[in-house]
């Protein structure tokens, strides 16, 4: 089984511009700030419900899956579970921070077991460099070297079975992700965003090697600190899911 730090299939379906992993944010930004989040945020409760769309009529199905993500006061990410649509949890990585720098994430699954762990190398004046992938016991799946720039974030992953995948993400002046282009022997994509005036991703474009997908983002309440709290997901123009949060503050 092959991990990607640089998560392709979470790009499909993350409903925040954040379409990367936690701990490779641009210059000056925390997890909160890439994940375009306002307040002093504690906890983000994500629930994902199915759209049957087959009477051509909105009706909720099933819930697909639940996540929650906790963070620190700084704002960055401490904890992240995640629960099936019975509300079993099936997964969860803890952050651990070496001088205020994400330093080890360690990922279990359901039975408290680890499944993969990163280790983050980071600069003098504080920015991720490299991460080493390794699985449950240990062994390396992958280093990966990281480059950040005023509005470019690169990452050269490699395998090691010698496949290498280049990715980069590409920000607004307001730090907002806006493209992220990805190349590699099995995976060549390129997702353009569009973002509106609450910094809300709208639209998705997805290219990948013949392939063509439309993601469109339509919300409805937002948080007196400015988070959307649900939002019905489009896929080629047919609404195919509907997320909704709950946001606690510290």
């Amino acid at each position: 089984m092959r991990y990607h730090i640089t998560l392709l299939a979470f790009l499909l379906t993350t409903l925040t511009c954040a379409a990367q992993q936690p701990g490779i944010n641009p210059k000056n930004m925390t997890d909160c700030r890439t994940a375009q989040l306002k307040g002093n945020i504690a906890c983000v409760t994500e629930t994902s419900t199915a759209i049957d769309f087959s009477r051509h009529t909105i009706e909720l199905g099933p819930t697909i899956g639940i996540t929650k993500h906790y963070y620190d006061s700084i704002g960055n990410i401490s904890k992240e579970e995640r629960f099936d649509g019975n509300g079993l949890l099936i997964q969860k990585t803890i952050y651990q921070y070496k001088d205020g720098l994400k330093h080890v994430t360690t990922t279990y699954d359901a039975s408290d077991v680890r499944t993969m762990q990163m280790l983050y190398a980071n600069t003098a004046d504080g920015f991720c460099a490299r991460i080493r992938c390794t699985d449950a016991i240990g062994v390396t799946i992958s280093t990966s070297e990281i480059s950040i720039y005023d509005n470019k974030t690169k990452q050269t992953e490699e395998f090691q079975d010698g496949e290498v995948v280049d990715t980069e993400w590409f920000y607004n002046v307001k730090g907002e992700l806006i493209k992220c282009v990805s190349s590699g022997q099995e995976t060549n994509s390129t997702s353009t965003y569009s973002i509106n005036e609450n910094g809300f991703p709208t639209k998705c474009i997805v290219k990948s090697n013949n392939a063509r997908i439309v993601y469109e983002y339509k919300y409805g309440k937002i948080s007196p600190e400015g988070n959307w709290l649900d939002c019905m997901i489009y896929k080629n123009g047919v609404p195919i899911e509907k997320c909704e949060r709950v946001i606690t503050l510290h």
